[in-house]
């Protein structure tokens, strides 16, 4: 279950990269330049010396024939809106191709049922994890695919390194790739100025820089890939004898079978010290692992953690979101609230009315969290994010032995263990900046 899902959030965030607006077709922007003006015009040619438009103003062809070009160095550059393009159902049907696929090719791959209370083919299986998946792949693709309508808004003002970094951006929709050589400009061509049009004043008009996000709130969920306490437990429960395959309704059935919800959910909140460093809080309602015994034993863990964290962005998005991807490393100390929790009984005692034992040990400690995360802005407000993070517990809960009297005078006994609630997890969430 923990690997089909996995696959899933996976997928899903793969189209964060694939899903990216067509620019194939000339494309008209909105450029603000330091002469305080702001006109729709045409981009004809984008290289890193500077930018080659055609203005489409009315007020501005007042002034100058239809065919003229203007050449704006970096510096004379405000602002540059690029309006975007929906991509709904193309996301739509990428998101549903992709979760379908992902949970056939597990179904696949995980073959035939050979044991269990219900048994299904490779095939079904395909089937039945593969619309589910693609129903969820859909409805995520499509927000995606919607999200690119939004405008890409760069704010240069006059700062190189910005219009290089939105250099990509403008070639993919500039009508010509490079500038025709001497003797061959066509008719409709009349100029392709290698320096500025009009020169640079002493008195500079610059656009206002956008205000740096200080507080950023996300609210998420998550899958445990990997962690010991279902490790613990199995053991536990195998060295007690609560173990072992019976035969059932539908053929042969191995205990203990985990029937936990490997899934969490999460709040965090943090505060931007720094361009490069946040300071934050987190709360996470953490995955219960629950297993059974062939005789009526259970066993099952529940826990919280709180973590203060101090997260380092390289490159991160905010001011100008010249890029809309931001990698993050965080570490930090986690305080965790574990309950390891269950009872003991058997089919025979119960039906001679005998109550079952109850098993209940719990323990507060610290611990130390490392994550690695990835950030998808869809505008300078909401931003999707995709991190992979480890909570390292040294310290587990002490589940002391535990006695059950049976109906024929015999005793059952679950042997001493201790249970760690250390893990590996992926989880995603939405991010808001303000």
């Amino acid at each position: 279950m923990r690997m089909k899902l996995a696959g899933l959030m996976i997928g899903a965030t793969l189209l964060f990269n694939s899903m990216t607006a067509s620019c194939a077709d000339a494309q008209n922007i909105i450029l603000s330049t330091v002469y305080d003006k702001s006109d729709t015009c045409e981009v004809i040619f984008a290289d890193s010396t500077g930018l080659t438009v055609r203005q489409s103003s009315e007020s501005y062809m007042s002034a100058r024939n239809s065919n003229y070009r203007d050449r704006l160095l970096p510096i004379q550059i405000n602002r540059i809106i690029i309006p975007g393009k929906s991509q709904f159902g193309p996301g739509l049907g990428l998101g549903f191709l992709t979760g379908f696929g992902t949970g056939a090719i597990i179904g696949v791959a995980s073959g035939d049922d050979k044991s269990g209370l219900f048994r299904f083919s490779a095939a079904a299986k395909a089937f039945l994890i593969g619309v589910p998946l693609g129903v969820v792949g859909a409805i995520v693709g499509g927000i995606i695919g919607a999200s690119h309508g939004r405008d890409d808004e760069f704010f240069i003002n006059g700062h190189a390194e910005r219009y290089l970094a939105a250099l990509p951006r403008l070639q993919k929709i500039a009508s010509r790739k490079s500038v025709p050589e001497a003797g061959k400009v066509s008719a409709d061509t009349d100029s392709y100025p290698t320096q500025p049009s009009q020169q640079l004043s002493q008195t500079v008009n610059r656009e206002p820089e956008p205000l740096i996000k200080k507080f950023h709130i996300a609210v998420g969920g998550g899958l445990r890939l990997a962690g010991p306490a279902v490790g613990n437990i199995t053991d536990a429960f195998n060295s007690s004898g609560f173990g072992g395959t019976v035969d059932g309704l539908f053929g042969p059935a191995t205990y203990p079978t985990d029937q936990g919800t490997p899934i969490y959910w999460s709040l965090a909140g943090e505060y931007s010290i720094s361009d490069n460093l946040r300071f934050g809080v987190s709360w996470t309602s953490d995955p219960v692992n629950e297993l059974a015994g062939r005789d009526r034993e259970s066993e099952s863990t529940h826990s919280q953690t709180y973590a203060l964290i101090l997260t380092y962005v390289p490159s991160p998005v905010e001011p100008s979101l010249i890029t809309r991807s931001e990698f993050g490393v965080a570490a930090g100390l986690s305080y965790n609230l574990m309950n390891v929790g269950g009872s003991i009984s058997s089919y025979n005692s119960a039906v001679a009315g005998l109550l079952p034992t109850q098993i209940n040990a719990s323990k507060n400690t610290l611990g130390f969290i490392l994550r690695l995360s990835y950030d998808y802005y869809l505008s300078r407000l909401i931003s999707l994010q995709l991190s992979l993070s480890g909570n390292l517990i040294p310290e587990g809960v002490n589940v002391p032995e535990t006695n059950y009297s049976l109906s024929n005078n015999s005793t059952k006994i679950l042997t001493y263990h201790s249970v760690n609630f250390s893990g590996l997890d992926l989880s995603t969430a939405i991010r808001i900046h303000l």
